[in-house]
């Protein structure tokens, strides 16, 4: 104990396989180990046990970097969340590198058809042993990296951590608010605040039934199933779909044994059913798939079966319309402890953590409760030869888009969401969840689109229809809506777009300039071409070291940079050119991150 100045180390996390008895042995004497000094280890996460192994080891005030499993931070029994307590309260946490979403680059196995799914999904850490007299992490700032799978040396181990991707929270945040570390791994600081903002409503487990709430039967053969289980057709999972009605012959019989039953309750009656794990092979990825139903039927513990203490039928659909909506999508992903991190799903509990508010305004229920019923009987005759009056698929697909657009604009008005929040929604469901199924083949990644197709001009020249915006048309408009603020009435900003062209490669940077000008006068036109227009940029920036790719003190991992630079007259914002830098949100933080830029400026100008 308390021997060693610095401890670094790979220890090996996860459980143990079946077969592995020494690794099983070994685990049970560190868990006896950290039960005798009082170490909380939850989940027998082998990890947790490490960490408590090299906290003693170090003296006061030593270092340790580890490799261990995301699991300490997001997994949810009770002793886990102890163990984040007590860790979190006996040292000072400098660094965490999430590598979840690029594990496979690390660890690759023989087997080409191996995807992430079956790696264990790990971290690296860096944190500092602090004698409990002296802790104090009140304004200790945690730099959390989420590296994302956009780029890589193809047949070499390598990585790149955008700063877009890199967070600063407070470690006292963390210790009282254990859904950061979630919320963080794909979002900011305006998502903390908006999921924080609708957990104010009453969750979902407030208003359910848990006598006659819960999960279908588990199957197996360990037990014979209860004569009553038979009079109960089940529902297989390949046919459990969020739309239309289910057919008579999608029905098979219920099994005759099981490994565990379920409660007779769940199988009758008025009640949502919510599929545990989230979809994959739906028409988008990442769906959550719900329905409301009375009809008598069993199905596995697979589904998740709720049902209301006050049973009207218009609450039921309310929650339904939630449940399909982008808000619930959003919510879910970002606080959901398996959801984006390994074997996508999401809890019961975690499900009846979902805020639910039921709209006082007949209009707004009114309107909820009519596109989810329209969804609900949505079975449209596909095209044939058979049936020339059927619909084609494109058709059904437009039709489907729009009455989810519309049940999702319906959702945020009962939430009384802001434009930001909309955006904050849309841009994670859109942009985020689609790059994490997809990573470098997602459309987050690919080059912005050409739009608008004039280079330069001011707010009034920018398309203004929200759902048809294209390029940066969306990112142009929130920044300017924004800033274009604080120079009324007499002043505006001007836009350029700079898409400098690099030998061999497809545009991949990209540079917005916004100058200062009196309110309605045309900008000058640009004489230089964009390539000297870039170059010009790059040595006006060259001393300020913003490097865009460099070492990050290993040949494995490299360092991507933005630029936001601020003058009296001028913004300048140099990102990648991948969409999911350019989106509405992601010009609220850059008027967010500039503003904050311009104050500093003025401070140090006030102090010469």
């Amino acid at each position: 104990s308390q021997c060693a100045d610095v401890v670094v180390g790979n220890p090996p996390w996860g459980s143990p396989k079946t077969k592995d008895k020494k690794g099983t042995k070994d685990l049970n004497i560190a868990l006896q180990w950290c039960q005798e000094r009082d170490y909380p280890v939850g989940d027998k996460e082998r990890s947790q046990a490490f960490i408590w192994r090299v906290f003693d080891f170090l003296k006061d005030n030593g270092w340790s970097a580890l490799v261990v499993s995301t699991g300490i931070f997001f997994k949810t029994h009770d002793k886990s969340k102890e163990f984040r307590q007590k860790w979190l309260n006996s040292v000072l946490l400098k660094e965490v590198v999430n590598f979840a979403h690029v594990r496979d680059i690390f660890f690759k196995s023989g087997n080409k058809n191996q995807s992430s799914a079956s790696i264990s999904p790990f971290a690296s850490i860096i944190f500092q042993k602090v004698n409990q007299t002296e802790l104090t992490f009140k304004d200790q700032v945690v730099t959390y990296w989420s590296a994302k799978k956009t780029a890589m040396i193809k047949n070499v181990q390598a990585v790149i951590l955008s700063v877009m991707d890199r967070r600063g929270i407070r470690q006292s945040e963390l210790f009282y608010n254990d859904s950061l570390w979630k919320i963080y791994y794909w979002g900011n600081h305006q998502d903390a605040g908006l999921i924080q903002g609708i957990t104010l409503a009453p969750a979902l487990k407030e208003l359910h039934d848990p006598n006659n709430s819960g999960q279908g039967f588990t199957t197996g053969s360990a037990y014979s199933a209860p004569q009553w289980l038979s009079k109960y057709q089940n529902l297989p999972i390949p046919k459990f779909q969020r739309y239309s009605s289910i057919q008579k012959d999608w029905f098979t019989s219920s099994p005759k044994k099981v490994h565990r039953i379920a409660n007779e309750s769940l199988f009758y009656g008025e009640r949502l059913l919510i599929k545990h794990g989230i979809s994959q092979a739906s028409r988008k990825k990442g769906e959550i798939i719900a329905r409301l139903e009375s009809e008598n039927f069993s199905f596995t513990n697979s589904v998740n079966c709720i049902k209301l203490h006050d049973a009207e039928e218009w609450k039921y659909k309310i929650i339904l319309g939630t449940l399909w909506s982008s808000l619930s999508r959003y919510y879910f992903f970002l606080t959901s402890s398996k959801w984006g991190i390994w074997h996508d799903g999401i809890y019961k509990d975690e499900y009846l953590s979902l805020p639910i508010i039921f709209p006082k305004d007949q209009g707004i229920r009114e309107k909820v409760i009519d596109i989810v019923e329209q969804l609900q009987n949505c079975n449209p005759i596909k095209y044939s030869i058979e049936h020339p009056e059927g619909k084609t698929p494109e058709k059904i697909e437009a039709q489907l888009t729009e009455l989810e657009y519309q049940l999702d604009e319906a959702i945020f008005d009962v939430y009384d969401l802001t434009i930001a929040e909309r955006d904050l929604i849309r841009d994670m469901c859109d942009v985020g969840i689609e790059f994490y199924y997809n990573h470098i083949n997602s459309k987050a990644v690919k080059p912005v689109e050409s739009y608008p197709q004039q280079n330069q001009g001011l707010l009034n020249d920018i398309n203004k229809n929200r759902q048809t915006q294209k390029g940066l048309e969306g990112y142009l408009q929130a920044f300017l809506d924004i800033w274009n603020r604080e120079l009324e009435p007499d002043g505006e900003f001007s836009w350029q777009i700079i898409r400098p062209q690099f030998q061999g490669l497809e545009n991949p940077m990209l540079a917005v300039i916004f100058s200062t000008q009196e309110y309605g006068e045309k900008p000058q036109p640009v004489s230089q071409s964009e390539q000297k227009q870039w170059i010009e940029i790059i040595d006006q920036l060259a001393r300020q070291e913003n490097g865009l790719l460099v070492p990050y003190n290993s040949h494995q991992i490299y360092l991507d940079g933005l630029v936001r630079s601020v003058s009296d007259t001028e913004i300048i914002i140099i990102k990648r050119n991948q969409r999911r830098f350019w989106t509405r949100s992601m010009a609220r933080e850059d008027a967010e991150a500039t503003m904050l830029q311009i104050i500093n400026l003025q401070e140090s100008q006030e102090m010469i």
